[in-house]
């Protein structure tokens, strides 16, 4: 068993989720300093900000990706994704973003975006992915023959990519 933690957020996500990460407080501010309904409204932004960052954090941001002999488990702080390795037909890596723009085409995101990363759906010209990446270098796509394909950004992108083609 080999377990690759996703990789460290580049510079793009990390001022995206500092950005997004200090919403919250913005909102507390104004919720202190302002008068009547605009109070309450702001109020109940900052509580529906912090239950979406908390869904994102536990539910849709994995903390690893693991390789087992028969499985691959996709591990997040409140769930876990389990995938047949049986059903990899294909594994890319991308060294960056432009190389994989070459091939899928642009994308429109369906999901969470920018706050540790992007995680959901990406619909390109090629087709429909499952996404869980962090950064915008090292993009690994796994092409499966029971399901869409997957994008992720695990560290040490090629000893994964070299790891899934033993298996």
């Amino acid at each position: 068993m080999k377990r690759y933690p996703l990789a460290p957020m580049d510079r793009m996500y990390q001022g995206l989720s500092l950005f997004l990460g200090s919403l919250p407080f913005l909102f507390i501010s104004l919720t202190l300093m302002l008068p009547g309904p605009l109070k309450l409204i702001f109020a109940c932004s900052t509580v529906f900000l912090f239950l979406v960052y908390a869904w994102i954090w536990f539910y849709w941001r994995p903390d690893s990706f693991r390789l087992d002999t028969t499985a691959w488990v996709l591990e997040f702080p409140r769930r876990e994704m389990v995938l047949d390795l049986s059903s990899v037909q294909q594994v890319h890596l991308y060294k960056n973003y432009d190389a994989f723009i070459a091939e899928w085409g642009f994308g429109i995101r369906i999901g969470a975006g920018g706050l540790f990363g992007s995680f959901g759906w990406l619909k390109t010209a090629k087709g429909t992915l499952q996404m869980y990446v962090s950064r915008s270098v090292d993009l690994v796509v796994v092409e499966f023959s029971d399901r869409k394909p997957l994008l992720i950004t695990p560290d040490q992108a090629q000893d994964f990519v070299n790891d899934l083609h033993k298996i």
